[in-house]
């Protein structure tokens, strides 16, 4: 789940705004204070990761909502500053753990000065492809129990493509880094952490999926790494030379017994000698070969004089090895020359790669969001797209479809408690259709639910009210079955670890139907599944208060956050609002629901007032004689 979620210069977002997210999590506040404003931040970075547009950093147009322009998204007036995103993520898994993993990610976007081009077109006919740049993306992975053993990648946005030779790469890869791919410089860690040998190979640059790095473009000195594998293969051969049986002293040493491994060594180590140059004079002198004696025969007559002596051969073998230990060292000191590197792309290490795969899995299988409006009732209702697994549509308009498809399927429900509650809910295990139904009983909408496919054309959606005994359609009840059976269906049909967002899931609902969709929402939230809500229900908070109160083993508290919106000017601010164990909120911010209590003392304060001007009125008429 998620555990921390930071964003600035997005709409009335200025400054940095940080929150502690839970479970279940509430925003409220009057209109346009800023509330849907912190959950759009959220679902456009959700549609940035799950977009197959991966050479667009930031994807303001998708899957979940439309943005717009950049210009349209940055805080007034605050256009040449980046935009700040952040959170934490927490594993299902990890949640009870005292010793949890958080994956924490931050990422800055920018306005590109640039524009960055595709195709093979003349400047004047490229398109652009993104307005926004990803200024830097760090991943780190944090244990509790070992707070500095951290996995940090950080990159910056870069033009460097437009320094290095292109020529010593694929063609493939070459016109990925022509049109900026590659364009992001690694910061964070040293590039030594990021590649097999630091000391022949360097991270270059690295390529975004979305928000997040995921491909290094790793520069190699190929003739060094060269001269490096004929090294080990000599030091390995003097390896197995030394631990091979020594040949029977009647037995004539012949190059029949050495030819497996001579002629091999002897071209190594000529062409070693080739490479290295004056400045690796000591080198070359190790690796047997010394000028003037580049014969096989001699060669031959080093190693047959060292057969009878495995010391010497392992002496040999210590020396050549740390003579290429030295070189090599030495030959890191110095800059890499980019003139003679080849270029190649790679996977991130495991150690980063694991952390980028999983937030790239939560966003794409485990985000699922509910608009504010939903679809009206209808007779018929559309099918849904493929890709649609277990979402009902931003408006629930794939509600029956998903009924239909998933009604029989066995899953977890919770069941709303009769009377008392102490902290939990109990679960039944059934069919999905049953742990709609119920909930819907104890909202007091329906008795029964039920859809059917009509070939062709698509489902139908029938209900069975209190009363009658023939089935209806939903354009012929309330209206809130229609608002709240989306919200049911999608919080039962997820799987455990989903994060729901909810936009004014009490839409159109009477008050205790809100109270009871408290209910359910905690219920779903204390069965492992996160929920985001925004709503301007009184009801249902109060409904949550009251379960803080009745709660004896204090499971409610800690799974709860609430925030109150409040905008000063242009600028949105967010207030945590802390209940106590009794539920009473000791630091009331004014505006968050207290139009009742201010609504019901005016009316008991001009009660008091008109009774006593009826009383005054009275008076003077009971004095009177007749």
């Amino acid at each position: 789940m998620f555990t921390r979620w930071t964003i600035s210069n997005f709409k009335s977002i200025r400054e940095p705004v940080t929150l502690d997210l839970a479970p279940l999590t509430i925003f409220s506040g009057i209109n346009s204070s800023g509330k849907s404003t912190l959950v759009q931040s959220l679902l456009m970075v959700a549609q940035s990761f799950i977009s197959v547009v991966d050479d667009e950093a930031l994807v303001l147009n998708g899957r979940f909502l439309h943005l717009g322009r950049l210009q349209d998204i940055l805080h007034y007036g605050y256009g040449n500053q980046p935009m700040e995103i952040g959170f934490d993520w927490l594993p299902a898994d990890e949640v009870r753990k005292p010793e949890s993993l958080v994956i924490h990610v931050d990422a800055l976007i920018e306005k590109e000065n640039s524009r960055s081009f595709i195709g093979q077109r003349t400047p004047e006919e490229r398109p652009y492809i993104s307005q926004a740049k990803l200024a830097f993306a760090p991943i780190w992975q944090i244990r509790e129990e070992d707070k500095f053993r951290m996995q940090v990648l950080e990159v910056h946005a870069n033009n460097f493509n437009k320094t290095i030779n292109a020529d010593h790469m694929p063609l493939d890869l070459r016109d990925q880094v022509r049109n900026g791919i590659f364009n992001y410089r690694i910061v964070r860690p040293d590039s030594k952490h990021l590649v097999q040998d630091s000391r022949l190979e360097i991270a270059q640059g690295a390529a975004l999926t979305n928000i997040i790095p995921t491909r290094l473009l790793v520069g190699v000195d190929a003739e060094l790494a060269q001269l490096q594998a004929d090294a080990d293969w000599i030091i390995d051969l003097l390896d197995r030379l030394s631990s091979r049986p020594k040949p029977n002293p009647t037995e004539s040493v012949t190059d029949t017994y050495l030819s497996p491994y001579i002629s091999e060594l002897f071209r190594l180590a000529a062409n070693a000698s080739q490479q290295l140059g004056k400045e690796t004079e000591a080198f070359r002198h190790n690796i047997v070969v010394s000028p003037g004696r580049k014969t096989r025969g001699w060669v031959l007559r080093q190693l047959t004089s060292r057969l009878h002596s495995s010391f010497d051969l392992r002496r040999l073998r210590q020396h050549l090895a740390s003579a290429q230990s030295e070189f090599l060292r030495d030959k890191a000191l110095k800059s890499f020359d980019k003139s003679i590197l080849t270029y190649e792309e790679r996977l991130l290490p495991p150690e980063f790669l694991t952390p980028v795969n999983q937030i790239q899995r939560v966003f794409s299988e485990q985000i699922y969001y509910l608009g504010p409006l939903r679809d009206d009732p209808r007779v018929i209702y559309a099918q849904p797209p493929l890709s649609e697994q277990f979402s009902v549509g931003l408006k629930g308009e794939y509600t029956a479809a998903k009924l239909y498809e998933y009604g029989e399927l066995v899953v977890d429900y919770p069941v709303p408690p009769e009377q008392n509650f102490f902290g939990h809910y109990r679960t039944e295990r059934g069919r999905l259709i049953d742990g709609v139904i119920l909930w819907l009983r104890r909202m007091g909408l329906v008795d029964a639910v039920s859809a059917e496919e009509t070939p062709k054309i698509g489902f139908r959606l029938t209900v069975n009210s209190p009363g009658l005994k023939m089935p209806l359609d939903l354009t012929s009840v309330g209206v809130g079955i229609s608002q709240v059976l989306p919200t049911l269906v999608l919080s039962l049909l997820t799987p455990l670890d989903s994060v729901l967002i909810f936009e004014q899931p009490e839409l159109h609902l009477h008050p205790k139907v809100q109270s009871v969709l408290g209910d359910f929402l905690l219920a779903i939230s204390l069965m492992g599944k996160q929920c985001l809500v925004e709503t301007h229900s009184e009801h249902l908070i109060n409904r949550l208060r009251r379960r803080i109160v009745e709660s004896r083993e204090k499971t409610v508290l800690p799974r709860l956050r609430i925030y109150f919106a409040e905008k000063e000017g242009t600028v949105s601010h967010f207030h945590q609002v802390k209940p106590n164990e009794f539920g009473s909120i000791l630091e009331w911010p004014t505006g968050f629901f207290d139009e009742a209590e201010n609504e019901a003392a005016i009316i008991l304060k001009l009660q008091m007032e008109k009774r006593r001007q009826l009383k005054n009125q009275k008076q003077p008429s009971q004095g009177k004689e007749p």
